[in-house]
């Protein structure tokens, strides 16, 4: 799989910390960022862009907007605590 990534123990480990914040009804969990979160600790995909550009197309859709964006999109926080795991294997 083209996203596929292979991560040490150290990362798999913090993303399961940062599940319990950003997914798994956490205090900062949304939708794209449980999903993201889900992503990198079960499935080890690197799916920020697809995210990042997800929140993007929300809000610029008249039949969600932004609102639905907010509530449910991934956030910079999240993306900016999934990069820096990723930037320290």
């Amino acid at each position: 799989m083209e996203n596929e990534l292979v991560l040490t123990e150290k990362q798999i480990k913090e993303f399961g910390r940062i599940w319990f914040i950003f997914g798994n009804d956490g205090k900062k969990c949304t939708l794209f960022n449980h999903k993201l979160v889900q992503g990198f600790y079960q499935y080890r995909e690197n799916r920020i862009n697809d995210y990042r550009h997800g929140k993007k197309n929300m809000i610029e859709n008249p039949s969600l907007g932004k609102e639905y964006a907010e509530k449910n999109g991934v956030t910079e926080e999240c993306i900016a605590a999934c990069e820096l795991i990723l930037s320290n294997p």
